[in-house]
């Protein structure tokens, strides 16, 4: 049986739009909710939680693309399907984690297609309860919660440990890192311990402090503790790509290799995509 929790449909063509909202009641898609407008379809949200979104690209004001992206700030796990009247809009579509579109004008039969494919589709389990950000900054979250850091070095450490994906560093190694040209005598020996004392402290003042792997002379995280869009992005996860504007880890120097990388490896993901549009059009 279905039943979804809420469904918005969001199209300023009155005609287009109560079509689409007549053949979504015939399918017993829950409660609907229509808007010809992406600004009072976003207070809805953020009053209300929805399961999925039909939204049509083509809007003035806030297009379905930007209204996508801003739904899913707020709740990521929202399904959209997108309503055009131009394939090449597959390729945004993607970009935005968007799950599937419908082509107008659409039958009866791609509507429902449609929403099979939508419940089709289970919601992602809880990777952790620890969610790390390195695009446009570093931030760590602790079940929704942001963490925070007594020393900006301690922050630097982790976002560091993070870059380097569970290889363990030396002490060494890691003042090369946050110090880069100092020479390690013993004065910076000491200020990398408070550092990684102070690191330790905010880790175990928000219960995480096993995400630490922190043996004799050696440094990392347990990756397997952690949800992060870098890895995502690495990954090839679909949507990963999302929130990456060139700004990885934007505020350390040492990142700007993995930057590139990024930078790179986006662009091939854009090339493929392209690819699979224009041979499937």
């Amino acid at each position: 049986t279905r039943c979804v929790v809420k469904t918005i449909v969001v199209d300023d063509e009155l005609f287009a739009r109560k079509m689409l909202v007549e053949q979504l009641e015939e399918l017993s898609v829950g409660g609907i909710y229509e808007f010809d407008d992406g600004e009072m379809a976003l207070e809805f949200v953020k009053k209300n939680q929805i399961e999925c979104a039909f939204l049509d690209v083509q809007m003035p004001g806030v297009t379905g693309i930007d209204l996508a992206r801003r739904l899913h700030e707020i709740d990521e796990e929202i399904k959209v399907v997108f309503i055009t009247a131009h394939e090449r809009y597959a390729y945004d579509a993607y970009q935005v984690n968007g799950i599937s579109y419908l082509l107008k004008p659409y039958t009866k039969n791609d509507i429902e297609e449609t929403v099979d494919k939508l419940y089709r589709i289970k919601p992602k389990p809880t990777e952790g309860k620890i969610r790390i950000k390195t695009f446009g900054g570093f931030e760590v979250y602790v079940e929704g919660e942001r963490l925070s850091f007594s020393r900006s070095k301690s922050k630097e450490l982790l976002a560091l440990l993070v870059d380097k994906r569970g290889i363990l560093l030396n002490n060494q190694q890691v003042a090369a890192y946050l110090w880069e040209d100092i020479p390690y005598d013993n004065n910076l020996k000491e200020s990398l311990k408070k550092v990684n004392q102070a690191l330790k402290a905010s880790l175990k003042k928000a219960g995480i402090e096993d995400l630490l792997v922190d043996g004799y002379n050696k440094k990392g995280i347990d990756v397997t503790k952690i949800q992060c869009d870098y890895y995502d992005a690495l990954e090839g996860k679909r949507g990963a790509f999302d929130a990456f504007q060139g700004d990885y880890l934007c505020c350390y120097s040492w990142a700007e290799i993995s930057n590139a990388y990024l930078i790179q490896k986006q662009e091939i993901e854009r090339g493929r995509w392209h690819d699979y549009v224009s041979d499937n059009l």
